[in-house]
């Protein structure tokens, strides 16, 4: 049995992550491969680029070891890059996530007007694995991906969606798609595939349909939210098209509202199952807050900061802070940290119990995620909020409603308040126990 994925999103890696620590340790593929897939994640281009020699060992690039022309520069910060030719920019470096190393993803090349025409693409382990041209407008053409060795394995043609695949002996295979190609890697690659739990009824079940041999247990997690009905594709899955067609809904509404719409039978066939959480820690139900920002744009902090004097406030930004933002310094309950390093984010995530999602413009380090991973407590205002899928409704407060906020806080006094609001937060959350995950599954879904 595998996991199959279109991509390796956070959701991908939580259902695959829920599986294996509730004891149902499957291979995991994922279709688009990104070049920073983790060491036990498959892909169809790994497997091509294995086989054509590829050696997956190094480290990523960082900015300033990009292949770069002569005279060049690059200037840089912690948020992306730019290369200059006597001061015109004339490309875009991309990082490799927000993980503040400044891991280089892709180089987006810019002809003078400023349009993208050819994108260098980089892996983990410091090659550049693909190169996409680029038409006169922009728009991505062909992509080729390399080997190691420089090999050129693997040529899509982005307009028409089609895949050549240059074989080791010498010969040429091509694919009218994605699906069809990743089909034909799973029937090579050796996978058992007796079964598949998936998460895309775009091309990983089209992938499924284009097997030869289907497998004899399909089990879809239905991740998203439904527009205008059931998916017809979920209907073509719970008619049985593919053998023992199952759907697990993570979300509890959708799951209502799917299965409201359903008959008897194919209802019977939906089920609902969260996710296990990997939580760090405990909340000890301490007066200390966390914010963390990239502006200082910050909703109501100054009533905050003023209102809650009992509270401590810690205030993290990757970058430096600005006038107005280290003004908030000369409060005693207030600790300001500009530039913080990896390190200090880690203490104060163990340091702080209650985060507020407080803060405009995008959100950093994925610190709603981090937040409900170390069980810090989650308030957020409607405007601010970031990570809505972590924040249960009765925390979250309309804008400028510090009050409102200032008096859900003053509540945490009380330890089984916090416990209570912590408690409807992973709930809202979906999170189950490892064992009710596997008692769900071993009960004829997953054979």
């Amino acid at each position: 049995m595998i996991n199959l994925f279109f991509e390796y999103g956070q959701k991908s890696q939580d259902l695959a992550r829920s599986l294996k620590l509730s004891g149902f340790d499957h291979p995991s593929v994922v279709i688009q491969d990104d070049g920073f897939l983790p060491a036990d994640v498959e892909s169809p281009l790994k497997y091509f680029l294995g086989l054509a020699g590829s050696v997956f060992q190094g480290r990523p690039r960082y900015f300033n070891e990009i292949d770069l022309p002569k005279l060049w520069e690059i200037k840089a910060n912690a948020q992306g890059g730019e290369v200059l030719d006597h001061g015109q920019r004339r490309a875009s470096i991309i990082y490799w996530q927000d993980n503040r190393r400044r891991q280089v993803s892709r180089v987006e090349w810019q002809d003078l007007s400023g349009r993208v025409r050819l994108i260098d693409h980089y892996n983990q382990w410091g090659w550049k694995y693909a190169v996409t041209s680029c038409d006169s407008r922009g728009r991505q053409a062909m992509t080729s991906y390399f080997a190691s060795n420089g090999q050129e394995v693997l040529i899509q043609n982005h307009f028409t969606g089609d895949f050549t695949y240059n074989l080791p002996d010498g010969g040429i295979r091509n694919f009218t798609d994605i699906n069809q190609l990743t089909a034909y890697y799973l029937e090579e690659s050796g996978f058992k595939l007796d079964g598949v739990v998936f998460n895309s009824l775009g091309h990983c079940l089209f992938t499924l349909i284009q097997l030869k041999h289907k497998p004899e247990h399909n089990l879809l997690f239905w991740q998203e939210i439904s527009q205008n009905g059931v998916p017809d594709n979920m209907l073509y899955l719970l008619e049985g098209n593919l053998p023992d067609g199952r759907v697990i809904v993570q979300d509890r509404a959708e799951y209502e509202r799917i299965t409201g719409q359903l008959d008897r039978l194919k209802a019977a066939r939906v089920s609902y199952l969260g996710m296990v959480y990997p939580f760090r820690r405990e909340n000890h139900a301490r007066k200390r807050a966390l914010i963390m920002t990239n502006s200082d744009q910050i909703e109501c902090l100054k009533q905050l900061v003023e209102g809650l004097p009992e509270w401590h406030f810690d205030i993290a930004a990757v970058t430096e802070m600005s006038g107005r933002l280290m003004n908030f310094g000369h409060y005693e309950n207030v600790a300001l940290y500009p530039v913080a390093r990896t390190a200090d984010i880690d203490r104060l995530l163990k340091e702080d119990d209650l985060y507020l999602d407080v803060n405009y413009a995008n959100e950093i380090l994925q610190a709603g995620r981090q937040a409900f991973e170390n069980r810090l407590l989650i308030l957020a205002f409607r405007d601010t909020l970031h990570a809505p899928e972590y924040v249960s409704e009765e925390n979250i407060f309309a804008a400028r409603d510090a009050a409102g906020m200032i008096a859900a806080i003053k509540q945490l006094a009380d330890p089984a308040e916090y416990a209570r609001l912590l408690g409807e937060q992973e709930v809202h959350a979906g999170s189950e126990s490892p064992e009710h995950f596997r008692k769900l599954l071993q009960a004829g879904l997953i054979k």
